[in-house]
């Protein structure tokens, strides 16, 4: 768990999702600015068959524990083929945020044709749904 540098760069640019559907069943998963007000997740996270899309959508940059105010959604972008088909190859979507974070984002480079990077470690972070709410782990 990484509860001291959640506040960090680029631990807050991972963020915490909690998504309330029609009924009130609510879904917590994670997402990743890729942009000042992009957040790539899952589309199971905002759309689910049997309970439609998102109602509400609240966005914590590094996670509920940090210092960052919580964000809502402004619109969300959802794989056509997720949210006709749930074929799990699409299975993803994009929510813009009405503000910035502030956050930072994660982006891209180009190291070319670089041999060593293969001997490079690579993790990931995220919000387990089997751990405590705002708990940001890395494996």
């Amino acid at each position: 768990m990484l509860g001291m540098y959640v506040n960090d760069y680029p631990n807050c640019a991972t963020v915490e999702i909690v998504a309330t559907f029609p009924g009130g069943g609510t879904l917590r998963g994670s997402g990743a600015f890729i942009g000042p007000k992009g957040i790539l997740t899952a589309g199971h996270i905002v759309y689910q068959e049997d309970y439609g899309i998102a109602e509400s959508i609240t966005i914590y940059p590094g996670g509920s524990n940090s210092d960052y105010s919580p964000l809502e959604k402004d619109e969300i972008y959802i794989s056509p083929d997720w949210y006709s088909k749930e074929k799990d190859d699409k299975d993803y979507a994009v929510i813009t945020v009405t503000e910035k974070a502030g956050a930072g984002h994660w982006g891209t480079m180009y190291y070319g044709k670089n041999a060593s990077l293969l001997e490079e470690s690579v993790y990931r972070l995220g919000f387990p749904t089997d751990k405590s709410s705002g708990s940001l782990w890395k494996s």
